[in-house]
């Protein structure tokens, strides 16, 4: 009794690309169906109150603003055109040359801004 051997699948399914992840976000956003606040966002949120609406934290040439609130976030996401915004965790990474008129934007709109450790 001989046993026949299974043919292999040509090729593995494949991984999508960056692109191709890309474009679906941006096909949910366009369509009104992406999530508005993160898991960690909400997590800022249940922490408890903070000195201040907005942290910023500079690193080299980048920063990294820390919203504490709800509203401060919102208000990012409605008045700061970062489409590609690269996040750590609650965290928006923005260029050294845009910080100062986001911010001044923020301290217009009533927030409050401070320097986070």
């Amino acid at each position: 009794m001989t046993k026949k051997k299974k043919k292999a699948s040509a090729r593995p399914a494949r991984a999508p690309t960056i692109k191709a992840l890309q474009a679906k976000i941006n096909a949910r956003q366009a369509s009104g169906k992406a999530r508005r606040t993160s898991a960690a966002g909400k997590l800022a949120d249940l922490a408890g109150p903070h000195p201040f609406d907005l942290g910023v934290q500079r690193d080299g040439g980048l920063y990294l603003m820390h919203p504490h609130t709800r509203a401060v976030r919102e208000w990012i996401e409605e008045n700061v055109c970062i489409p590609d915004a690269v996040r750590l965790g609650n965290a928006v990474v923005v260029e050294g040359r845009y910080i100062g008129p986001i911010v001044e934007g923020i301290r217009d709109a009533g927030f409050t801004v401070g320097d986070e450790p």
